[in-house]
């Protein structure tokens, strides 16, 4: 909701006797209101600064442009804005921090339970150890609503594997019942998280994806492009992220937000019960990388007051029109990741033009994006070829039957057509024949 700057009537030249409803200087309080004129209101009480007034010379800073190539400090920013590397807001008089108490018992909730065994087995129904989990679903959930409530509740063995696309990564699993209990974790945190994320963080959010987050970083490519001429973008992404997250950084944000002891303890187990970092695999560690880096994002949109960032998981974007403003802005983050969350970049992170003249594109979220147009990744296509060929030969041995091609096609189209790709998507599966000798 549009929050309105309040206004006081009033001359601004008056004496020192001052009406304290509309701060009229040299008149009586009986002539508060007669004077003609109105100026904002800022600053005049605990009130009105608690909830993120600030004083003439603070808005004055606000307004003003942030002046290229000067190393930033931390010291410009309105009340109640996060401060420079510790993204906490500035206690004032009048405001608080909001906390959120006494939630465990909205996560051991039995009705919660179930709802988080439904999101569980989406998609898994036919699993052998889901459909163990069913076999006696009222007692399985019973009893993991006991081991919550004594809190004797304990994560359960990983099952480790490795996935080689898009790039060699190692998985892991837990057993379905963790899998509920996370789920049930997870719907009663993640709403407070949810209403503070930034609007442009794209990763693992109702209502985003890479869709959406690409033809975001497309539409600011164009509008740089067509005020200043060329758009310059910083794109940059952690190195190893997952498995650099700092458990007890991670912690101290959780309780900057979560007040009830028990519902942090039952993140502690979770978290303490991989050695190092958040496993890729588990449903919370998804939430909680986003919940990490949204303190850069903070500091990003609230300190460094840049508009055009955007961020997919561990990796962001920020385009602008001037490189050397970039250059400082890289060094400025690379320093808050190095010194508050313990994280470096990777040495593909670059700051370029993109060009159609020189042939340069933003390579980011799966295709590689110019302002005038779009294409898919080159290892998207080779990937996709790949599987064209090995579905085929299944298919031919009776291994795999009609549906199973027809979902992989269409979930690779689907990608596919948010990109110029009309002609390459024709050479792929057309490349290919599906018979099978009867």
């Amino acid at each position: 909701m549009l929050q309105r700057l309040p206004f006081r009537g009033g001359n601004w030249n008056n004496g020192s006797n001052a009406g304290l409803a509309a701060r009229n200087l040299n008149n009586e309080r009986s002539n508060t209101n007669s004077n003609i004129g109105f100026r904002p209101a800022l600053n005049d009480c605990p009130k009105q600064r608690g909830h993120g007034f600030a004083d003439s010379a603070s808005i004055k800073r606000a307004l003003s442009p942030h002046p290229q190539g000067e190393k930033y400090t931390g010291s410009r920013r309105l009340v109640g804005a996060p401060s420079a590397f510790g993204c906490r807001p500035k206690q004032s008089k009048g405001f608080e921090v909001k906390t959120y108490k006494n939630l465990y018992p909205s996560i051991y909730e039995l009705e919660n339970l179930h709802n988080a065994y439904l999101k569980a087995r989406l998609g898994k129904r036919e699993r052998t150890e889901v459909l163990r989990f069913e076999r006696d679903l009222e007692g399985n959930l019973i009893r993991l609503q006991e081991h919550l409530i004594n809190e004797t509740y304990s994560t359960g063995q990983y099952r480790k594997f490795y996935v080689h696309e898009p790039k060699h990564r190692l998985v892991a699993a837990l057993p379905f019942r963790d899998r509920v209990t996370q789920h049930a974790l997870i719907s009663v945190i993640e709403p407070i998280w949810e209403r503070r994320f930034i609007h442009h963080s794209y990763a693992c959010r109702p209502g985003r994806g890479m869709h959406k987050g690409s033809t975001q970083a497309q539409q600011w490519l164009r509008e740089v492009q067509r005020q200043h001429g060329t758009a310059y973008c910083l794109k940059a992404d952690v190195s190893k992220y997952f498995a650099s997250i700092n458990q007890q950084v991670l912690t101290g944000i959780l309780s900057r937000k979560i007040a009830c002891q028990r519902t942090l303890d039952l993140c502690k187990n979770i978290m303490s019960s991989w050695p190092e970092g958040l496993p890729i695999g588990n449903l919370t560690s998804q939430l909680w990388a986003n919940i990490y880096l949204h303190e850069l994002d903070a500091m990003v949109k609230h300190e460094l007051r840049i508009h055009r960032y955007i961020r997919y998981m561990d990796d962001f974007v920020i385009v602008h029109h001037d490189k050397s403003y970039l250059k400082t802005v890289l060094n400025t983050i690379t320093e808050f990741l190095n010194n508050v969350l313990k994280l470096r970049l990777n040495n593909k992170t670059q700051i370029f033009p993109v060009s159609q003249n020189n042939g340069r594109a933003l390579d980011f979220l799966g295709y590689r994006t110019w302002p005038t147009h779009k294409r898919i990744r080159k290892d998207s296509v080779k990937r996709m070829n790949k599987k064209m060929k090995k579905m085929a030969r299944l298919y031919a041995a009776g291994d795999i039957d009609h549906d199973y091609i027809k979902r992989r096609i269409v979930s690779w189209v689907g990608h596919a057509q948010y990109a110029d790709s009309y002609r390459i998507r024709n050479k792929v599966l057309g490349s290919v024949t599906f018979k099978r000798e009867d």
